[in-house]
């Protein structure tokens, strides 16, 4: 038997053109993105594993709400065509309650998720459609274009989705899918996201997005708020430059045949 490392790789979709991309791409290559991440304080990491620790409780305790499948049925609507996007929001928090219902009221593709089985749940839809889309279709689906609205923890839960499913599929998988982060407090991947591309940077990582979504509690009037929907659907339309981030390493045992 014969070991092989194996890297996973989530692509995202940023603001930058190809050429930015290509550039930013030899920049990381160097070094991970743990050790680019400033140390974090010990009470903020154990509040990011609070919340996951909570996320998956709760999918013990729940079954996906009909309001997540009623929404992804409205995005997919036929097997013989796949939507551009989707975006994902973590509905558990104020952030994601206000954030969704001012996308929706612009009829943006939103579904809104409370718990790691609603999650779950839109994954596996998403995966599945895609897979009744190839299996109806002779040509290659175009990318969906996913949107995870959370904070660190969220991406998190969906990047456990991915890595599951992605490894029982054929590395063609990695093409179907495109990764775009709408952080809604504590969140380093778009912190590092906002390093390499400035115009990512000036859409989340300035103080107006911060003021309004990285406070732990929600505020009673919300003044002189950015225009959310502009800047969400700038980056929904104008993420044309890919940008792959490794996320996980195995080592591959196989045997040889004689």
């Amino acid at each position: 038997a014969t070991c092989r490392p194996s890297v996973l790789t989530l692509v995202f979709w940023c603001l930058f053109s190809r050429q930015e991309a290509k550039l930013a791409g030899r920049r990381g290559r160097s070094t991970s993105l743990k050790e680019r991440q400033p140390n974090r304080p010990q009470n903020e990491r154990a509040n990011s594993l609070d919340n996951e620790r909570s996320l998956d409780t709760r999918c013990h305790l729940q079954i996906p709400r009909k309001t997540v499948y009623d929404q992804l049925n409205h995005i997919l609507v036929s097997d013989h065509h796949l939507p551009d996007s989707i975006i994902l929001i973590n509905t558990s928090d104020w952030q994601g309650q206000y954030l969704s219902g001012v996308l929706q009221n612009q009829h943006l593709p939103v579904v809104c998720t409370c718990t790691t089985a609603d999650i779950q749940a839109a994954f596996n839809t998403i995966v599945s459609r895609i897979q009744r889309f190839c299996n109806c279709n002779s040509q290659t689906p175009v990318p969906i274009k996913i949107a995870v609205a959370g904070a660190q923890h969220y991406l998190g839960a969906v990047l456990r989705l991915f890595v599951d499913h992605l490894s029982y599929k054929t590395p063609d998988w990695l093409g179907y899918m495109r990764f775009l982060v709408i952080p809604l407090g504590s969140h380093p991947v778009s912190k590092y996201l906002g390093t390499i591309d400035y115009r990512y940077n000036s859409l989340f990582q300035d103080t107006a997005w911060s003021d309004l979504f990285y406070k732990p509690e929600a505020p009673v009037i919300v003044q002189e708020s950015p225009d959310v929907v502009s800047r969400v659907t700038q980056y929904m339309v104008g993420a044309n430059g890919a940008h792959q981030l490794p996320i996980a390493e195995a080592m591959l045992t196989y045997k040889q045949k004689r």
